[in-house]
């Protein structure tokens, strides 16, 4: 969800006291190269990420008896931010970006239960339906690269002590939903899960929020070089899949123990739901949460709804499969994730941490492709 006061960028004065990463379109004659900017291409537009200063904001726990000011000490980006990256195109002062991040409470406002200054925190990004009917539902920011934010109290959760701030800036956004399309495709002990797109970060929190439930987990990937790293999740066998093409044969014999794939999990359903209804049992749950290629700008190939939808209903109808669109989750999606972090059976995948020095390393790994396996994460 884009929050409109998220792309509006401070005017830079003295009185700087804080950070944050702005995305902006490269004008004519700019030469901008310095520590703590980055040069960024994204289609036929060249941007620039830098982290700027802005002022403070000023918080008043009796004006604003329900928020908490955080202060940033960490954060990454996603496919959400390539979409907002379009922003920088069409606000001249560009846009701060960041989904996700870690931070810790520097003053709560009066009517604040629960949460302390000094407590540890990240995103809680319960949906539809907020914890609180004056607080936002979904992401909270657009913003997070911000060193202080001004969050409603339902919007976050406590970090574990033992979580470190690497993992808990990139925590929420794949264990919240994983989590909730695991509980929402009722999976038991035993039972067949098909677990797409291996390489996504969606799907490697589903595989382990998969095998902590006891399932027979097999990964389809595009990215064969992962099998080993895959099967260290808890999957018992990965198989060559792209865009629902790939070894057709081995997805069969797969399946074929139990009549088809019990469940489902799907990151990316209009590249593989089409192939996919073949190979899922009768009266199969097949969850998705998203399409392919979600950020900016679309590639050419851009995966399309299939050609013959009415065979594709058909198959689901005739199946008896339920077909269950995910978007996020709820905070006891995001609680038993942060259970099974201090249980030790999931952890999230963290691909490097990266700091002023490395600014161009970060940019390039969030939203360029890459060979990167987990998330990119900048701490302060």
């Amino acid at each position: 969800m884009r929050r409109d006061a998220d792309l509006v960028v401070a005017q830079v004065d003295d009185a700087c006291e804080m950070r944050a990463l702005r995305l902006r379109r490269v004008e004519p004659g700019d030469t901008t190269n310095r520590r703590g900017a980055a040069r960024l291409r994204l289609g036929d537009i060249d941007l620039i990420a830098e982290l700027i200063k802005l002022k403070r904001p000023t918080f008043d726990p009796a004006a604003q008896p329900q928020m908490v000011l955080v202060r940033t000490e960490g954060f990454c980006v996603n496919y959400r931010d390539m979409a907002i990256a379009a922003g920088a195109t069409h606000h001249q002062s560009g846009v701060i970006i960041g989904s996700e991040f870690v931070g810790v409470v520097e003053e709560i406002g009066n009517a604040v239960p629960d949460l302390h200054p000094g407590q540890r925190v990240i995103a809680d990004m319960q949906w539809p339906v907020p914890r609180c009917v004056d607080a936002f539902p979904g992401v909270p920011t657009n913003a997070t690269s911000s060193e202080y934010l001004i969050l409603h109290w339902a919007s976050l959760a406590p970090v574990p002590a033992t979580m470190p701030n690497a993992s808990a800036a990139g925590f929420t956004l794949s264990a919240q939903t994983a989590f909730s399309m695991v509980r929402r495709a009722e999976i038991a002990p035993g039972e067949t899960v098909l677990v797409t797109a291996g390489g996504s970060n969606t799907a490697l929190a589903l595989i382990q929020a998969s095998a902590a439930r006891g399932a027979k987990v097999t990964v389809t990937t595009s990215r064969m070089e992962l099998e080993e790293f895959l099967l260290s999740l808890g999957a018992q066998r990965v198989i060559y899949l792209d865009s629902g093409r790939g070894d057709l044969a081995a997805l069969a014999d797969a399946a074929r123990p139990t009549g088809g794939f019990q469940v489902v999990l799907d990151p990316f359903a209009d590249a593989h739901l089409p192939s996919l209804v073949r190979a899922t049992a009768f009266f199969g749950r097949y969850v998705t949460c998203g399409v392919a290629d979600q950020g900016w700008p679309l590639p050419a190939n851009r995966h399309t709804a299939p050609a013959h939808l009415p065979e594709l209903l058909g198959m689901l109808i005739a199946k008896n499969i339920r077909l269950t669109g995910n978007c996020l989750g709820l905070r006891a999606d995001l609680d038993a994730a942060i259970g099974a972090y201090l249980a030790g059976i999931y952890r999230p995948i963290i691909h490097g941490v990266f700091h002023t020095e490395t600014l161009q390393d970060f940019v390039d790994l969030s939203f360029l492709p890459s060979n990167r396996v987990g998330k990119a994460v900048y701490l302060y």
